[in-house]
């Protein structure tokens, strides 16, 4: 590493480190008895100095970031999984060099951390996620009277068919979501652009999961669990705390700015956008052409944008129709 990136990297850390010890307090109020702020603060720093992108961010945004992960109770880039700081560019925003594009931290929590939250409810009594394979004994039907009977296989299991998340209330109340390998795909290509790198190629967990569920590497699925937990979750009673996780989470897949949480210091909400933001004055970037699938669904900005179009063509033949009455 060079003299000067030594040297911005030092001093980036130094702000964060200020600005955390700064907002010690708040740390400490919002922590489980088991967390203190010195050990947060310290996994903190960890992860931003061994981390390129991350040090390329906002220093604010990277102290927002840690001080929201801090309110839920979760842990950052740490092998429990609760939960990451994810580099983010934010178009909608101007750099000091008054051009469009800053890079701002955002927290994005993971299965673990999602699952943390959801078994804290004083709701719940069991929630689970696992993945079926062919050669298990598997069974279900929703309803009335939903029941769900897995039984894994004994010897040699076959390739992974889907995923089902299950929860069981402290009054006996149950119910689950199961989807297919199919199913939780199509939905990470509609609602997770950041799945995917410039090239088209899965990325990052999702890449990692993908060869562990379609080519029986060693991994914890833990995307493909992600994604139906969180359907599941629409199902069940949440605290507000797995209600925010869920919200900051997608925010992250949909590539959207965050919005913190109103515990976060409100000096700590760095802007979504700028006052005088419009789509003509962001840079523009072209979709990534993903490589690993035929065909892409269309995407609910492509879907909206294909209306519009329609509802300006209809609009002009209306008015081209109503001048040709005229002229009769």
């Amino acid at each position: 590493m060079s003299t000067q990136a030594l040297q911005t990297t030092s001093a980036t850390v130094g702000q964060v480190s200020s600005l955390l010890t700064q907002y010690k307090d708040q740390i400490a109020v919002a922590l489980p008895k088991h967390m203190t702020p010195e050990r947060m603060i310290r996994i903190a720093l960890t992860a931003i100095s061994g981390n390129k992108a991350l040090l390329e961010c906002q220093p604010l945004s990277l102290c927002a970031a840690v001080v929201q992960a801090s309110i839920l109770g979760l842990e950052i880039n740490t092998p429990l999984g609760e939960g990451y700081l994810i580099p983010f560019k934010n178009n909608k925003i101007k750099g000091p060099d008054g051009k469009w594009g800053v890079k701002q931290a955002q927290f994005v929590p993971g299965y673990r951390g999602l699952l943390k939250l959801v078994r804290n409810s004083n709701w719940l009594s069991m929630v689970d996620a696992q993945p079926v394979h062919e050669g298990d004994g598997f069974d279900y039907a929703k309803g009335l009277s939903p029941y769900l009977l897995h039984k894994r296989a004994k010897g040699e299991r076959g390739p992974v068919i889907g995923f089902w998340a299950g929860y069981i209330l402290k009054d006996g109340a149950k119910n689950f979501e199961f989807m297919t390998v199919e199913e939780i795909e199509a939905h990470r290509d509609r609602y997770s652009p950041g799945a995917y790198d410039r090239d088209g190629k899965l990325t990052g967990a999702w890449a990692d999961d993908y060869d562990a569920v379609h080519n029986g590497k060693a991994g914890g699925m833990w995307m493909y669990k992600k994604t139906v937990l969180k359907q599941l979750m629409k199902l069940m009673p949440m605290s507000i705390e797995a209600q925010a996780a869920v919200g900051l989470d997608d925010h992250a897949e949909a590539g959207l700015p965050q919005r913190f949480t109103v515990d976060v210091p409100l000096e700590l909400q760095t802007p979504t956008e700028d006052p005088d933001y419009q789509e003509s004055s962001a840079p523009e970037i072209a979709p990534p052409q993903r490589k690993s699938q035929a065909a892409s669904p269309t995407s609910e900005l492509e879907a909206a944008t294909e209306e519009f179009v329609l509802s300006e063509a209809d609009k002009k033949a209306a008015e081209a129709a109503d001048a040709k009455r005229s002229r009769k």
